[in-house]
């Protein structure tokens, strides 16, 4: 569903410092009370909890949201199997430690990256340790209207090396790799990993942008039933409070236009100089970028990128997103917490050179972090300085949660 599908001319796209809203949207799903009725039938215990989620950002998203906080012996929610997670299953993640050239090529045709399944496998079929092989569904359902278009011409590239699983994606020699901006790149590569896998209801939510003014919107339901109420027991001392936990991928993206000046000590008339840009008003994600700084040389232009988490809720390594599930098994350490990864820098057609490398990731320290990226000048003999857009991206995962409250009185 989409909110205000006028196109407006006028309206700000890619500004603010939201992804995804998560709202309990309906004030009696769940009910503030509710009395369970013991001789009664067990529609009469029966509750819903309703969940909103709103794309106000501007990256194309998918992710999942989960009910917990409750106790599931005295409380049942269909969509949710506890017991079913007991037996050492354990999570898929991508490693994106491992590029081949990614810095002199265009990033997503360079990419590889490897993968890892422990128990529940990754969206695959297996026949042993060397016969495997790894599918992606309905990829044309990801963005509808364009799979005829353009998804077409990807392709996956799955080998083994050393043992170990891994991932690359091939593409078309007409392929545009715009189409891979602003989310929709990494929802193709990660689109094995599953949010449904530790009790999520996945969503895929266009992003609020010229195509989809006010960004795609969906109501996740859950339903709830009161069971094993204790004996004697008249009402709940204390609420019972249910945690709504919405995990997701993001990317953010900004084309702010710098000056490229080949000749920066002559004194010539120029239309542009170099300046710090800041972006004041955010940059349509949670994590933003926040500013550019620029030192130019005559041959070598230097961007220094200042990033941060600007939202309210938490930072995940997008490879390990599934651990953002309060049903994930394990532990989640520091190293999966975050992360975010420089997806494309560019301008024109020159990826640019950038430390930390792409595969390590940027390392998020009290929510901040930086990248320095290198352009090389294409034009050396020319003395105008010119403006152009510098092509940023950046992807990540993001948690954010939020309570209510449900009290529980007995009536019969």
């Amino acid at each position: 569903m989409f909110w205000n599908q006028q196109h407006n001319a006028e309206r700000d796209y890619f500004v603010g410092h939201e992804g995804v809203r998560m709202l309990f949207f309906d004030p009696a799903a769940p009910p503030p009370r509710m009395y369970y009725f013991s001789d009664m039938r067990p529609d009469d215990n029966r509750f819903l909890i309703s969940v909103d989620v709103h794309n106000v950002g501007s990256s194309w998203t998918r992710g999942g949201v989960y009910i917990s906080g409750y106790d599931p012996s005295m409380i049942r929610i269909r969509e949710i199997d506890i017991p079913r997670l007991n037996g050492g299953w354990g999570d898929c993640i991508i490693d994106f430690g491992v590029f081949g050239g990614a810095n002199t090529g265009n990033f997503w045709d360079t990419f590889f990256g490897q993968v890892g399944c422990s128990e529940v496998g990754f969206n695959a079929y297996s026949q042993g340790s060397q016969n495997w092989g790894l599918r992606v569904n309905q990829l044309g359902q990801i963005f509808p209207g364009l799979a005829d278009s353009w998804l077409g011409d990807i392709g996956f590239r799955y080998e083994t090396v050393s043992g170990m699983p891994s991932v690359g994606m091939d593409f078309g020699s007409a392929f545009n790799f715009d189409y891979l901006n602003r989310g929709q790149g990494l929802m193709i590569l990660l689109s094995g990993l599953s949010f449904q896998r530790f009790n999520g209801q996945e969503y895929i939510l266009a992003p609020n942008d010229y195509n989809f003014p006010g960004g795609e919107r969906e109501t996740i339901i859950f339903n709830g039933e009161i069971r094993g109420w204790p004996r004697g027991l008249d009402r709940t001392e204390r609420p019972i409070t249910f945690l709504a936990t919405n995990c997701y991928i993001y990317a953010t993206y900004a084309a702010p236009q710098v000056c490229i000046d080949p000749q920066p000590f002559n004194d010539v008339p120029k239309v542009c100089q170099p300046r710090p840009i800041n972006f004041n008003r955010g940059t349509g994600a949670p994590v933003a970028i926040t500013s550019v700084f620029q030192e130019n040389t005559p041959r070598t232009v230097y961007f220094t990128i200042n990033i941060q988490n600007v939202g309210i809720g938490q930072v995940f390594d997008m490879g390990y997103i599934e651990r953002c599930s309060p049903y994930f098994p394990g532990r989640v350490g520091t190293n999966h917490l975050d992360v975010v990864y420089l997806i494309d820098a560019r301008i024109g057609d020159q990826q640019l050179f950038c430390t930390p490398a792409r595969g390590n990731g940027i390392r998020l320290a009290n929510g901040r972090g930086t990248v320095i990226c290198r352009y090389n000048i294409e034009f050396l003999t020319a003395s105008s300085a010119f403006e152009t857009p510098l092509i940023l991206e950046v992807g990540y995962g993001y948690g954010e949660t939020l309570r209510r409250h449900m009290t529980v009185k007995r009536a019969i």
